[in-house]
C-alpha cells in the first residue's frame, strides 16, 4: 500500500496472503466506513447478490485501487 490514508468511498482490494481459501483475488471492494485508523469496514463488488458481504479488515491487509466518482447533483 502507498502512504495514502485509506478513505471512505475507496475502492481496495484484499492483499493475497490475507485471501481465505477458495476467495477470488480480483473481487474489488468499497470502504463504507473507517471504523478506526487502523480497521475499516469494506462491501464487495460486483457480486450480483442483493445484500453484498461485508467485512472490517486491517488496513494493512487491503490494498488502495481507485475511488469512486462522486455523483452529480442536479
Amino acid at each position: 500500500m502507498t502512504t495514502r490514508e485509506i478513505q471512505r468511498g475507496d475502492i481496495v482490494g484484499i492483499k493475497p496472503e490475507w485471501l481465505d481459501m477458495g476467495e477470488v483475488a480480483d473481487t474489488k471492494y468499497v470502504v463504507l466506513e473507517v471504523v478506526t485508523p487502523e480497521r475499516v469496514l469494506v462491501q464487495a463488488l460486483g457480486t450480483g447478490l442483493h445484500l453484498p458481504p461485508t467485512h472490517v479488515y486491517d488496513v494493512a491487509w487491503i490494498f488502495y485501487t481507485g475511488h469512486i466518482a462522486p455523483i452529480a447533483k442536479t
